[in-house]
């Protein structure tokens, strides 16, 4: 049988037993699933069994739902899965054998692999993230003086030479 168990201090060790075909969850009291938590949305989602496991479907929340830390609005679920449902974490478990379909066998040597390129088809692809904290140095400009500045230094300096030349002069 598969379960939600609640990670949140605020649901603090809450078992959410899924067991049927399909759970519709939400804070509202209609739900099958009433999830008192003030992040999630009256009628957040569903859960609906698929093979073993269930699939998670966002239908439309306010604040969403990720698996894994990453958004979804459809999602098949596996034992272990963290679920965040708006700002609440849950862990999915199920005793649902896990699948032995493998992945993607490894390239063969020599062969070319072809990468996800940006827009133009050239350089890094779109989703690259550069992971180094240290930014780039900002670009060093001539420094300019404001207008009204260059206007008060102006007038000082003609002030200064008639000065000197009416103590020269007079």
């Amino acid at each position: 049988m598969a379960r939600l168990v609640a990670k949140s201090p605020e649901l603090a060790g809450q078992i959410y037993e899924l067991d049927s075909p399909l759970l519709t969850f939400g804070r509202a009291e209609d739900n099958v699933l009433c999830i008192p938590h003030s992040s999630i949305s009256s009628h957040h989602g569903e859960f609906k069994l698929d093979g073993g496991d269930y699939r998670l479907t966002d239908t439309g929340s306010t604040n969403g739902s990720k698996v894994n830390d990453t958004p979804v609005t459809d999602r098949l679920l596996r034992n272990g899965d963290l679920v965040l449902l708006g700002n609440a974490l849950f862990a999915y478990e199920s005793d649902a054998p896990v699948s032995n379909t493998p992945a993607a066998p490894p390239p063969l040597a020599g062969e070319r692999i072809e990468l996800g390129l940006n827009q133009s088809g050239l350089g890094r692809p779109a989703s690259f993230v550069n992971l180094v904290a240290i930014g780039k140095p900002a670009k060093i400009t001539g420094a300019k003086l404001p207008p009204l500045l260059i206007a008060a230094l102006v007038i000082f300096l003609a002030g200064a030479a008639y000065l000197v030349y009416a103590t020269l002069v007079g």
